[in-house]
């Protein structure tokens, strides 16, 4: 075992993680940024490296491209609004925000992120844009590094999002229920440019490249199904289309949201391989009077059988399940429905009340195979600025396997 240094000493107060101690696992690269992120949008962790690399610490800090939410605060801790009665637009009207934020997940942990972000919007139509820096540490060791930014302009016609990351994680992948303890190391570009040809409709290509290496965190070897994954180097090219009529994009309140992504996969170095994935993200949102808000997400994943073990679709990854790690469920197939209320209780305090359930299967006739995997819970929220509705998020899950997971993070799930 790996002597403990006093910043893990410090950080393993914050467990545990479940009941059962949650093992160790990778908070979401890739939306880490996908492999998480990400949604990168300022705000929590969506997984991918089975999460693919942390999408990386900005993924964490800073987790889906297309909302830009983020860390907040300024550097002696106090929030540091920055709003007139007159909301200008413009780059130079913005909010600079950084902050150290805790954060904590079933798949890597305990720990904290340095984030450093700038806020704007180009024009009254446009989303919020976003640049931001980033770095984190957990209390299993898992680091990275990353730079994420998501661009809107002409009104919102031209979109365009992109990430850089480094990381080394480690965490427990589920092999036949078997939880083996991995080390995987990476770096990620990752980017879009999406077109709007309405004014709520957008596609456009997306491309990736991915250098990672995986091997075990201790002595032996690797399971002989994760050998061919264990050092590629991958290129990814495919298409993304959006549909959103949320009537905002940090807290939507009113408006549907459809994320979806075809990608083909190929092996640059490393052994040869040729695949294909693929997601939907479906998302709903509606008011019910002034300060609640419901909001529900759908969502599947495919992926070819050829597809490496941190590609595949899992809960938790894209769609952002909370209650299990992203490593635990995963396979070719995956489908989930989450219900989430939300509810204001002031100027800035929050609550929110959730429930999901997913499968996954090596194709959709057989994802009952497997079984329902539900979890639900509670949360707490705070709203960091006045300017934006960016929330710091607490989330208590408990799931169907009597398991009670922590979530810290910041933004919205979904």
């Amino acid at each position: 075992m790996r002597a403990l240094n006093p910043v893990t000493r410090v950080m393993r107060r914050l467990k545990p993680l479940t009941k059962h101690t949650c093992l160790r696992e990778i908070a979401g690269m890739y939306s880490i940024l996908q492999p998480f992120s990400t949604r990168a949008s300022i705000a929590g962790v969506r997984r991918g490296l089975q999460v693919l690399l942390i999408s990386a610490v900005v993924g964490l800090s800073f987790p889906d491209a297309s909302q830009a939410e983020g860390p907040i605060d300024n550097t002696s801790n106090t929030i540091n609004d920055t709003t007139d009665d007159h909301e200008t637009y413009g780059f130079r009207s913005g909010s600079f925000l950084v902050a150290p934020i805790p954060f904590k997940n079933p798949t890597i942990g305990a720990g904290l992120a340095l984030g450093a972000g700038y806020l704007f919007k180009f024009d009254e139509a446009s989303k919020t844009s976003h640049v931001a820096l980033g770095a984190m540490l957990s209390d299993n060791g898992t680091n990275g590094i990353g730079a994420a930014t998501s661009l809107a302009w002409n009104n919102n016609r031209w979109i365009l999002d992109a990430t850089v990351a480094e990381a080394e994680a480690f965490y427990d992948l589920y092999v036949g229920g078997v939880p083996v303890a991995l080390r995987q190391e990476g770096s990620l570009f990752k980017a879009s440019l999406l077109y709007g040809v309405t004014p709520h409709f957008f596609f456009g290509p997306e491309v990736r490249y991915l250098d990672t290496t995986v091997g075990l965190d201790g002595p032996g070897f690797l399971p002989p199904g994760l050998v061919p994954d264990s050092k590629l180097t991958l290129g990814n090219f495919g298409l993304v289309t959006r549909y959103d009529t949320r009537d905002d994009s940090l807290y939507p309140r009113l408006g549907v949201y459809l994320d979806s992504a075809i990608l083909g996969g190929w092996t640059i170095e490393g052994i040869a391989k040729e695949y294909a994935r693929g997601f939907i993200n479906f998302a709903l949102y509606r008011s019910i009077g002034d300060r609640t808000v419901f909001a529900s997400q759908l969502s599947t994943c495919a992926a070819s059988s050829d597809t490496p073990f941190f590609d595949q679709c899992a809960l938790g990854k894209e769609d952002s399940f909370r209650g299990f790690s992203t490593t635990q469920y995963y396979d070719d197939r995956s489908l989930s429905l989450q219900l989430e209320i939300r509810r204001k209780l002031g100027t800035r305090l929050g609550l929110v009340a959730f429930a999901g359930a997913g499968m996954t299967g090596p194709d959709y006739a057989s994802l009952d195979l497997g079984g329902v995997h539900a979890a639900g819970g509670l949360g707490v929220r705070f709203q960091l600025t006045k300017k934006f509705e960016t929330d710091f998020s607490i989330d208590v899950s408990y799931n169907d396997e009597d398991e009670e997971i922590v979530y810290i993070y910041v933004g919205q799930r979904f």
